[in-house]
């Protein structure tokens, strides 16, 4: 009874329904602070993670605008259709950074230029404008077709 105790050395007297009431009461409230102070750890755990998560996106952003000369802004517009449409917003990051390489490797006199000029369009344009032309010029075909 270490509450009656510190109440008995202080010179205080107490009923002990007095007491056992001021127990609960604290109980109560220590109860109500580990509440507490777990909901607040949780909050904790999901503001670093969003920040973890938007800093990581930031910095794939700009290594990914580094590596193929494309606009970020623009990389997230398409990934937001891709993920609308069902497709992976990755997809569209691999996409353009291939078509990024190749159009790097065409102006050094090594990549595959062979379907730029089957569709009219210029490798040395925008990826996003390529991409767009693509998909205007290869509408109608058909799946195999627009595949390979």
């Amino acid at each position: 009874m270490v509450i009656a105790e510190l109440f008995a050395r202080i010179g205080i007297k107490a009923d002990s329904s007095q007491l056992k009431g001021l127990r609960s009461a604290l109980s109560t409230v220590k109860t109500g602070l580990f509440a507490v102070t777990a909901a607040a750890a949780g909050v904790s755990a999901v503001i670093t993670k969003v920040t973890r998560d938007a800093l990581l996106l930031s910095t794939g952003f700009t290594q990914f605008e580094a590596e193929t000369g494309a606009s970020a802004q623009t990389l997230q517009k398409w990934r937001a259709v891709a993920e609308q449409v069902g497709a992976s917003a990755d997809s569209v990051n691999g996409s353009i950074k291939a078509m990024a390489d190749n159009q790097a490797q065409i102006q050094l006199g090594k990549g595959n230029i062979s379907g730029y000029q089957w569709l009219g369009i210029d490798p040395r344009e925008d990826p996003f404008k390529v991409l767009e032309k693509l998909r205007e010029r290869t509408r109608g075909m058909s799946e195999s077709m627009r595949k390979h």
